[in-house]
């Protein structure tokens, strides 16, 4: 991690991990039994030598929910998160498996300010949890005819 003042995006999103799960008293070895991976590999994230991928992330990010409640902290750590992802170098043209559309939309994304991005974010996890509402409503349905 960088000792000076300024740090890279990944050292940036690092230090507001750690500060989250020092705040709320989480553990390494319980983020990393949620997400999989070892507690080294997440210390190496909160120093800003790696990056989680977006699945982990996502999965980081509903933990975070369930555990701490504060939606604006993790849109905040969304937000680091990805600016870490711009900054590490992302072409979105080489972005393997993604649509033209997503690809524009990370495109357009990235040019916004962080205060935008985190309306889009709290935008996008209401579409999620929307959806999320009308799958149980439709498997509920479904349970109910059989």
């Amino acid at each position: 991690m960088a000792t000076g003042i300024e740090m890279n995006p990944r050292e940036e999103f690092g230090v507001a991990l750690r500060s989250i799960l020092n705040k709320n008293n989480i553990k390494l070895l319980t983020v990393a039994k949620v997400l999989g991976v070892s507690q080294g590999y997440i210390s190496q994230v909160m120093n800003g030598a790696t990056l989680i991928s977006e699945s982990r992330f996502g999965d980081l990010c509903e933990y975070l929910m369930k555990t701490i409640g504060d939606e604006e902290e993790v849109l905040r750590l969304a937000a680091k998160y990805t600016n870490a992802r711009a900054g590490g170098g992302i072409d979105v043209s080489e972005l393997v498996g993604a649509t033209t559309v997503q690809r524009h939309f990370l495109s357009l994304f990235m040019q916004l300010t962080s205060e935008q991005q985190l309306e889009v974010l709290r935008i996008l996890l209401q579409f999620r949890e929307n959806n999320r509402n009308e799958q149980v409503k439709l498997a509920e349905l479904e349970k109910s005819k059989k």
